[in-house]
């Protein structure tokens, strides 16, 4: 490599193979409220080779079990093109038959896989014995009437339990990047949760063993197709230890919270992307300082109408914006920053 330099010459970033384009002034926000989450949902299926042309899907619904983890979002699907009315009407009865024996539970892992759901009742179990005699086909018509016919894909994923921040949101206003560090991320992969309900009733549907053999037969077969669960104690303690089956119990035990969606043009959306994820010194992002620091605010007390109307402008994008927030001095290194930024999980603040 050689060098137009003169020998013995300092080198500049205007000599640089990889010049200094552009420069920002870098913001950076604390971990949100304790009542808010900024949580990333990744969708491995949905690539391309230019992310520009990526569109954000069309949410219909967002339900979560906030102790489990467990997220599920369900996307609408084209029943009009490329569809098979057929077996969306099978799948759509099957998941209706479903959602009727748990009286509205959940199938897959949010479902705890069965385990620890009560026994089917007999006419559950004795539905689709004669499937044939007793149900006639549904037509398009009547199945859409009756809400019987499959018409979503559902995404699960869980959050990630990383006790510091990794991550960051950034937002780029004017010559100024705010970074937000996020909660968690959930990457969201496609279940087939119709696809269990039909197994589910095509297994309800089998003659009970117990009930169809003869008195003597019974109890062998059945004794036989007994699941036995063991559990091991500690010999310090002498207390159980939490089993995989009683996990998962937890997981079916516990209610879904549902959540609305609201679409990233409307207007409550752009509320929360204001208040949340740029650094302001004005509206409800205002920022307070402790003990000697001191934050500049405007439009504060009475017959100061037009400052208040000033201040009530977005000023995140303020060359002056970083003379305007509280400023931060410390020694720390990177561990020691990243854990100021994040909230314990337990609880506690550092």
């Amino acid at each position: 490599m050689t060098s137009s330099l003169p020998d013995g010459g300092p080198a500049t970033f205007a000599d640089d193979d990889d010049p200094v384009v552009a420069t920002y002034r870098v913001f950076i926000k604390p971990q949100l409220k304790d009542n808010r989450e900024l949580v990333i949902f990744k969708f491995p299926t949905k690539t391309a080779m230019d992310p520009s042309t990526i569109t954000p899907p069309k949410i219909q619904e967002v339900r979560m079990k906030p102790q489990s983890g467990i997220i599920e979002v369900d996307e609408p699907v084209n029943t009009q093109n490329s569809y098979d009315r057929k077996k969306g009407i099978a799948w759509g009865v099957a998941l209706a038959k479903s959602m009727e024996d748990k009286k509205g539970g959940s199938l897959g892992l949010a479902g705890g896989f069965g385990i620890g759901a009560p026994p089917p009742s007999q006419a559950a179990r004795g539905r689709g014995r004669n499937a044939g005699e007793e149900e006639e086909p549904l037509t398009w018509a009547e199945a859409s009437r009756q809400n019987k016919v499959l018409r979503t894909q559902t995404y699960s994923g869980s959050r990630s339990r990383d006790e510091w921040t990794q991550n960051m949101v950034a937002v780029f206003k004017g010559k100024n990047i705010h970074f937000t560090p996020i909660s968690s991320m959930v990457m969201l992969r496609p279940v087939a949760h119709h696809i269990d309900a039909a197994a589910e009733q095509e297994r309800l549907s089998r003659p009970n063993p117990a009930v169809t053999s003869g008195p003597g037969q019974a109890g062998d077969k059945g004794a036989a197709g007994r699941a036995i669960q063991m559990t091991i104690k500690s010999a310090q303690d002498g207390v159980a230890t939490e089993t995989f089956a009683d996990r998962l119990r937890k997981v079916r035990a516990e209610p879904w919270q549902h959540m609305d969606w609201v679409h990233d043009e409307a207007e409550g959306a752009w509320d929360v992307y204001n208040e949340c994820l740029l650094m302001r010194t004005t509206g409800t992002n205002s920022t307070t300082g402790d003990g000697d620091e001191k934050v500049h605010e405007e439009g504060k007390g009475k017959g100061k109408e037009a400052a208040s109307d000033e201040a009530a402008q977005d000023d995140s994008g303020s060359p002056d914006l970083v003379d305007r927030v509280p400023h931060l001095k410390t020694n720390w290194g990177e561990e020691e920053m990243v854990r100021a930024l994040n909230k314990r999980r337990n609880g506690r603040k550092e």
